[in-house]
């Protein structure tokens, strides 16, 4: 049976109930548009789910990004007719896009080192408290937890300052 380390566990906790980080403090940058998220990430459109990093945090380990759920409306037209909603799976991608953009922007605040490889390992939680939809942006904010040689991701997804999603992830840096 997988566990979270005890700080990750009460950090998911926390991000079930509240935002982890203040709504004033969300938009406090430093700031990356989309061509700094694809230097960061290995994904592309259409499975890239942050338009924009408003808060890039590496000394403390959080990063808050911004994705327009419009942009998958082919997808969300069947899910579901007539009441379309973000998948869950897709929020929990979305955590592990931000947490991976934090830890690649803090390796290279560090040391300025080459990307190295980073594989998700485990989905060690995930909550869904209320639906995503598609008429407002989505706020993905994510921690990252160093976990011996893994790395926990603890984030959450918020629609108008309400957390709809939460989840912790864990992956393997040069994997």
């Amino acid at each position: 049976m997988l566990t979270i380390e005890s700080g990750a566990a009460a950090l998911f906790e926390r991000a079930c109930r509240e935002p982890l980080v203040e709504r004033h403090e969300r938009e406090r940058g430093p700031a990356l548009d989309e061509a700094a998220i694809r230097a960061l990430l290995p994904h592309r459109r259409p499975f890239v789910f942050l338009d924009r990093v408003t808060r890039l945090d590496t000394a403390n380990g959080v990063i808050v990004g911004r994705y327009d759920v419009q942009q998958d409306s082919s997808l969300l037209a069947g899910h579901f007719p007539g009441r379309p909603v973000w998948p869950g799976v897709l929020q929990i991608e979305a955590v592990g896009q931000a947490g991976l953009c934090l830890v690649r922007a803090t390796r290279a605040a560090d040391d300025g080192a080459p990307q190295r490889p980073f594989q998700l390992t485990d989905v060690l939680s995930a909550r869904f408290e209320t639906a995503v939809a598609p008429d407002l942006p989505v706020e993905i904010v994510a921690c990252v937890v160093p976990d011996g040689l893994f790395t926990i991701v603890v984030g959450q997804c918020l629609q108008r300052d309400r957390v709809c999603s939460a989840a912790a992830v864990r992956g393997l840096e040069g994997a």
